[in-house]
């Protein structure tokens, strides 16, 4: 059997990258972007009513006012439940041991207004971690499902959770692309850069 390594493939181990200046950079500039956006999408629902109410007199100005307020707060607390879900993961390596796929049915407003049951594929990836803990990974057919697409039962990867794509595979000789942690881009496992971004790549 051929063993020879594919030219560009790197050896078996975790990237010394993961606090390379140009990727940590970048990913502090996207976060420094998303928080100026959320601000402006507060500020965007708090004034929308009050102006609607002036130019439209769809209602008093003291009611879109209050209006205004409420949204404001609630899009700014689900802002800041993001932040602080997200700044509570820590990184971790494990190994996957099992996959799963299932059907689940979830209630959606139709065309008509009315709420309806809609079919949901769930893929789940569970894992075990270096300390024993198993952690299960629920993505859905709403979304590109990263870790399913990208792990298979027996790898054994990192999580990185500061970044938008957070899977690093151990052993990345038999993987057929890597991802950008910052663009997603799928990559050739020999090239070194993004095409895409040109962001070096963890391996």
């Amino acid at each position: 059997m051929n063993t020879k390594p594919r030219e560009g493939v790197p050896e078996p181990g975790y990237s010394d990258r993961i606090d390379n200046f140009e990727i940590l950079s970048k990913v502090a500039h996207g976060r420094g972007l998303g928080c100026m956006a959320t601000v402006g999408a507060v500020v965007f629902v708090f004034v929308v009513p009050s102006i609607c109410a002036r130019v439209f007199g769809w209602m008093e100005i003291g009611m879109a006012v209050r209006l205004g307020f409420l949204l404001a707060v609630a899009l700014g607390a689900c802002a800041l439940f993001v932040k602080l879900h997200s700044s509570s993961l820590h990184p971790y390596e494990a190994v996957v041991i099992a996959k799963r796929q299932r059907k689940t049915m979830r209630m959606d407003i139709g065309d008509d207004g009315k709420r309806c049951p809609v079919e949901q594929i769930e893929y789940v990836t569970i894992v075990k971690t270096m300390a024993g803990v198993k952690k299960r990974i629920v993505e859905t057919n709403e979304s590109e499902p990263f870790a399913w697409e990208y792990l298979n039962v027996g790898d054994s990867f990192r999580f990185h959770p500061r970044f938008h794509f957070p899977y690093e595979l151990f052993d990345k000789s038999s993987a057929p692309w890597i991802r950008c942690v910052d663009c997603l881009e799928k990559n050739p496992v020999a090239a070194d850069r993004c095409r895409r971004c040109n962001l070096p790549l963890l391996k």
